[in-house]
């Protein structure tokens, strides 16, 4: 062991195990990196419900943090002269196809550059499920995702995509006559030494020492683990091979004394894509760049979650540190993980630095500007619910002044032209107008110049919705069912707007067609006789009742409409959609059964 951690590793030893049976979790392995390798590592608990142990060899799937291993990838082809960061995807996979509001050239538009940053305009995610149960192949995932709408105009704005990763791995195939898999081999994970790790999933959860993830005490299934995510999140490794890749950043890309990636292609990875005057952090190619923490020194950092797994990368290449995480379990997995990263990354920052230095705020790059008096009119413009995938505000005109709840409190603003305003922890928020005034969209800068776009989704100033007659068909409840829990949506008018709502959020729809609408950050739901379509997947329809819960626990006690998550979608969607009695019903017959 180092001895400049030996102090850490107590104290993380005697931690982590307290904290992870606090949180309930399953399994877990870490490891700290430095630039000679990998400094420590330690697997905990059951890699399954066999009790299999967890080891720092173990294998989880590792998520969205397959998406630094696929960039890497990338950049080795354009090292190799093979094709540039700014080719057009349809060069290389001409087959590549989008429905559009747009205009028929946006296609043409989308570079490499812009689906390794999330800059394409591509939907989340795309529905990879079958009917029958499971996923679909890669090929047959490809055809649906030439068959979604486009979400954004291409380079107008960030907007995370899944797809984009996958549309990276296809041209990646064409462009090196090798499948996705065997580049990864030859290119990524033999030259670092990661022996272990894969992006075939089925071959990992079939071979030996893997982690099956799990949502409380449910264990997914292989069908409902080995998605066609092959380069934005599925890839499996372990944190001993994950430590050779930390290292790699470490070492500005150098292994084993020999260039393994030039370093202008590894300052494109640090780099905050398409930057703004004032942002200090951002998702890059595969990882988050964070250049706010302690006066600005370069931390990248990012979570990949899966279907009961969560990994976690983080990394000061300054500072030759990291460390990399993985649990199988979902539940409370996050805080646990955030507990075990914030203690090994105050104490190592302490080590090199001396001392942890104060964050930059964005705010101190602003030029100062003099508060300006706005009528109660334009506020009451204002005000409304803004969303984006991650972020919902909603802005409130209150005694003549703009406010809303950020980060659990009260954010007044003040206004610094017409459409700009600032506060103590928004430093920058700045609406965006159509030709008549109304909002479009709301661009926000907190203090740590993450900079947002948010979507104006509705507010008191508007007109009251149509309320067509023809809308009564859509009406009602719908189920999505994961693999382990059920998840619900409804569907209902409010203020004559059609509108989709979850447990914690809800979307105005705007009709494109008869049957098919819009929601206000661009995600298309799609209606059919019996179901609602959205990107990710199709939702059945559904009409639950507190009798039909007592008559499923009584006939069908196992089923997955009874997991304790599904039946608090449910009642949550009963809440909001004000009928409580049907809600309140169902929390009578939760309690009045049998233990």
């Amino acid at each position: 062991m180092d001895p400049e951690i030996s102090q850490l590793i107590d104290d993380l030893e005697t931690k982590i195990p307290e904290w992870k049976n606090q949180h309930k979790i399953d399994g877990y392995t870490v490891a700290i990196t430095g630039t000679s390798g990998k400094l420590w590592s330690q697997g905990y608990g059951i890699a399954d419900h066999e009790g299999t142990p967890v080891t720092s060899n173990t294998l989880f799937m590792i998520g969205s943090l397959s998406k630094a291993y696929t960039s890497i990838a990338f950049l080795r082809a354009v090292q190799a002269g093979l094709v540039e960061l700014d080719d057009r995807l349809i060069d290389y996979y001409p087959e590549f196809n989008w429905k559009t509001g747009y205009g028929s050239d946006q296609r043409e538009k989308v570079t490499f550059r812009h689906l390794l940053t999330h800059w394409a305009g591509l939907q989340h995610n795309g529905n990879i499920r079958l009917p029958s149960g499971g996923f679909c192949d890669f090929n047959e995932y490809l055809d649906r995702i030439n068959r979604m709408w486009q979400k954004y105009p291409v380079g107008t704005r960030f907007s995370y995509s899944n797809l984009g990763y996958d549309l990276v791995a296809t041209a990646l195939q064409n462009i090196t006559g090798q499948n996705f898999e065997q580049w990864m081999k030859t290119q990524v994970y033999d030259p670092l030494g990661m022996t272990r790790s894969t992006t075939d999933a089925w071959a990992a959860l079939q071979g030996p020492d893997v982690a099956w993830g799990h949502f409380g005490d449910s264990e997914f299934t292989l069908e409902d683990t080995a998605s066609p995510h092959i380069a934005s999140g599925s890839q499996y490794s372990s944190v001993d091979d994950m430590s050779r890749f930390i290292s790699m950043h470490l070492n500005g890309g150098i292994v084993d004394g020999e260039c393994f990636l030039e370093k202008h292609l590894l300052e494109e990875v640090y780099r905050i894509p398409f930057k703004d005057d004032y942002q200090l952090m951002a998702i890059g190619m595969g990882i988050g760049v964070r250049r706010f923490k302690y006066g600005g020194e370069l931390f990248l950092s990012f979570f990949g979650d899966g279907p009961g797994y969560l990994s976690l990368h983080q990394l000061f290449p300054r500072l030759g540190i990291g460390w990399v995480m993985s649990s199988n379990q979902a539940i409370n997995a996050f805080p646990f993980m955030n507990s075990v990263a914030t203690t090994i990354e105050e104490y190592l920052v302490k080590a090199k630095l001396g001392e942890l230095p104060p964050d930059l705020d964005a705010k101190d790059q602003l030029p100062p500007r003099k508060s300006v008096s706005l009528d109660p009119s334009t506020l009451d413009r204002l005000a409304g619910r803004y969303v984006s995938r991650m972020t919902k505000i909603n802005v409130k005109n209150e005694n003549d002044a703009l406010l809303f709840q950020y980060q659990g409190k009260p954010n007044k603003l003040t206004p610094i032209s017409e459409t700009e305003f600032t506060s103590d922890t928004t430093p920058l928020i700045k609406f965006n107008l159509d030709e008549s005034g109304r909002p479009i969209t709301a661009t926000l800068l907190p203090k740590n110049g993450y900079t947002t776009v948010l979507d104006y989704d509705g507010g008191p100033s508007d007109p009251a919705g149509p309320d067509k007659p023809e809308w009564s068909q859509y009406l009602g409840y719908y189920m999505y069912d994961y693999g382990v829990l059920c998840w619900y949506y409804a569907v209902q008018v409010v203020n004559g707007h059609l509108t989709l709502a979850n447990g914690g959020d809800g979307f105005r729809l705007k009709e494109h067609t008869p049957g098919l609408f819009f929601t206000s950050n661009g995600q298309s739901v799609d209606f059919t006789q019996n179901s609602m379509i959205l990107p990710d997947g199709i939702y059945q329809r559904e009409k639950p009742s507190a009798e039909r819960i007592k008559e499923l626990m009584n006939s069908s006690p196992e089923d997955l409409r009874l997991h304790e998550s599904s039946l608090d979608s449910l009642i949550t969607i009963l809440e909001r959609t004000g009928n409580t009695a049907e809600a309140d019903k169902i929390k009578t017959i939760i309690e009045e059964k049998p233990q």
